[in-house]
């Protein structure tokens, strides 16, 4: 099965608005791949829930723990600065130590790697054509 990390945006977008991303998650709630993630993620997804869209604490919990329950949660060994910003640097420790094939991100200085170490790095469009699966048109997720 595809092993899939995340970026912390790609979250943060699932969870509060339609598109791409929320299509993304979807797939990742059917188990349509395989989601890895680690506590270092996990944490700036928080973060951001509570800084940027006023989550509060029950909510961000509820949603941590949705993805906890169904992704593979691993703690990264190796320490990687290949990017400027260290949360990036996050995300690759995650897919190296958890050998995804596929880094899913919003984030240029992640997407401009195009690859790292064979783990192709893509945003949300270019991974539901890799899924060869767009997710249904539910409604808008709404853990809050």
């Amino acid at each position: 099965m595809l092993k899939v990390v995340f970026d912390t945006n790609v979250y943060l977008s699932a969870l509060n608005f339609r598109g791409k991303s929320e299509k993304a998650y979807r797939a990742f709630l059917r188990r349509k791949f395989t989601l890895i993630t680690s506590p270092q993620i996990l944490k700036e997804v928080a973060e951001k829930l509570r800084e940027i869209f006023d989550w509060d604490d029950e909510q961000v919990i509820r949603a941590l723990k949705q993805i906890a329950r169904r992704a593979e949660v691993i703690n990264p060994d190796v320490r990687l600065h290949i990017i400027q910003d260290e949360p990036d640097n996050r995300v690759l420790e995650c897919a190296l130590e958890g050998r995804a094939n596929v880094i899913v991100s919003g984030d240029r200085d992640l997407k401009d790697l195009k690859s790292y170490q064979d783990i192709g790095i893509m945003g949300s469009t270019d991974f539901l054509r890799t899924l060869g699966n767009e997710v249904g048109t539910e409604s808008r997720l709404y853990i809050k």
